[in-house]
């Protein structure tokens, strides 16, 4: 469990390819997508007891592609007081995708929350043109809702939620850093000096200076041990305390490495 997060939940996505066969350990070759969820007791993406289909897939904001639909079904009320709401999620699909995502640090474009106890609101999903305009709809299924203004006990209630055009960009680097909560680093002055090494970087990249941004990126990196789901520092250099926020910036800084001209690297 990431920082803590007891049966937070996991889905890892895996890129296809047309030599995509055989066995893969997660544990050495990590997954081209990791989701996370944000709290524990969530079970983002399925259930230790019960079988459910959490999970689909689908354009819902007519980009041309495909959006990813989830569900945490441990999830309480959008208040919080009712347990077992169950929450669902739409995150869009883009041409950059990050190889991490922390649901605590960027939630999902498009958040539902179940509106009573026991509801299990995502306890299936599923994406299709409902209203025929060109654009996948998608489908919460929840199992155990009331009914109209619950007076049929675990009926089970559906929702519909209709696809929109939509101009979501991935965050950048800086963005992230600057939506961490202040107990994510290890000691004060950690977030200030992350930011001005994340604004530099921007500055020198937009001033077309990619050497310059190359070594910063690269001592950016220093700060950012890899871990295995630790919590708290495992390296002399750390500044961040969760595992989870490590490898999200990580992954963002070797996106961008790679991303520059080779004469840079």
């Amino acid at each position: 469990s990431f920082y803590g997060r007891k049966w937070a939940g996991k889905v890892e996505i895996i890129r296809g390819h047309p030599d995509l066969a055989g066995v893969r350990n997660l544990r050495d070759q990590p997954a081209e997508l990791t989701i996370v969820g944000a709290r524990e007791s969530l079970f983002l993406g399925s259930h230790p007891t019960v079988r459910m289909n959490t999970l689909s897939t689908g354009d819902v904001n007519g980009d041309g592609i495909g959006d990813l639909i989830l569900a945490s079904v441990g999830a309480p009320s959008a208040d919080g007081q009712l347990l077992i709401a169950g929450e669902g999620y739409v995150i869009f699909g883009g041409a950059a995708v990050p190889c991490f995502r922390d649901l605590a640090i960027e939630p999902a474009e498009i958040i539902m929350h179940g509106s009573g106890w026991r509801d299990y609101l995502g306890w299936g999903t599923g994406v299709g043109d409902v209203n025929g305009d060109g654009l996948d709809d998608v489908i919460f299924l929840a199992a155990f809702g009331d009914g109209l203004n619950d007076t049929r006990n675990a009926a089970g209630d559906a929702y519909i939620l209709f696809g929109r055009p939509d101009t979501s960009e991935l965050k950048t680097l800086l963005e992230v850093i600057q939506a961490l909560p202040e107990d994510a680093f290890i000691r004060e002055g950690h977030r200030q000096a992350m930011l001005r090494q994340a604004q530099s970087i921007e500055d020198m990249l937009g001033a077309g200076h990619t050497a310059g941004a190359a070594r910063l990126l690269e001592q950016m990196e220093r700060h950012l041990d890899p871990c295995d789901g630790q919590i708290g520092p495992i390296g002399p250099n750390d500044w961040l305390q969760s595992c989870a926020t490590r490898v999200q910036l990580r992954c963002i800084v070797n996106q961008m490495r790679e991303a520059l001209p080779a004469s840079s690297n």
